[in-house]
């Protein structure tokens, strides 16, 4: 397993710095940087100023655009399976995480103000990043 050595301020500008490249095959010990859920989740969470049981609310034919967001991005940083992030969510069947993903891929494409949402979420994922 890959060590990275130096104080938790430099960890962080590397983790930060090859974030990119952590769903990349070519460079597989990747992972080892890749986000932790907590800390996409808490950023959606403060993104949209709502609570964790208002994020992980789910009723069937009522959508929840903050949790399907948060499902999205935590696939996208944090490298994990769909069951893993189906685990972190309290969801068993991994389609339901693959469901969600797939209904925000669509809406990005289409929703410029989604995009730009997204997109400021993910610089405020990358900021915290660097900060701690």
């Amino acid at each position: 397993m890959l060590s990275i050595l130096g104080s938790t301020a430099f960890k962080n500008d590397i983790r930060a710095k090859f974030s990119g490249l952590v769903n990349r095959q070519e460079v597989p010990e990747s992972k080892i940087l890749a986000l932790d859920a907590e800390r996409v989740i808490t950023s959606v969470c403060a993104h949209y100023k709502i609570s964790r049981e208002q994020l992980f609310l789910s009723k069937r034919g009522t959508e929840n655009l903050p949790r399907d967001i948060a499902i999205y991005l935590v696939r996208l940083f944090c490298c994990k399976t769909l069951p893993s992030v189906g685990k972190d969510f309290g969801i068993i069947n991994y389609s339901t995480v693959s469901s969600a993903v797939q209904r925000v891929k669509l809406r990005y494409e289409r929703d410029k103000y989604l995009l730009k949402e997204i997109e400021n979420i993910k610089k405020k994922i990358v900021k915290s990043q660097k900060r701690t």
